[in-house]
């Protein structure tokens, strides 16, 4: 079993809410640079930061994971 995140999700969640890359960062407390490779998909994101950008974005986690 393979888990992975839905960076296209997160995207998706960060501009309907109208936030900006650096404006999620800030309100998720990782860098600006982390929400950029995650969004490229340049990097595997650790759970606890997922989770932080979840909640900034009002996202259930469940939401952004697939399982193959």
């Amino acid at each position: 079993m393979k888990v992975s995140v839905d960076v296209k999700a997160i995207q998706i969640a960060r501009i309907k809410k109208g936030y900006s890359q650096r404006e999620l960062a800030k309100m998720a407390g990782v860098s600006s640079l982390t929400v950029n490779y995650l969004e490229q998909n340049k990097c595997v994101p650790r759970p606890a930061t997922i989770s932080k950008i979840c909640l900034a974005l009002d996202l259930d986690i469940t939401e952004i994971y697939c399982i193959s």
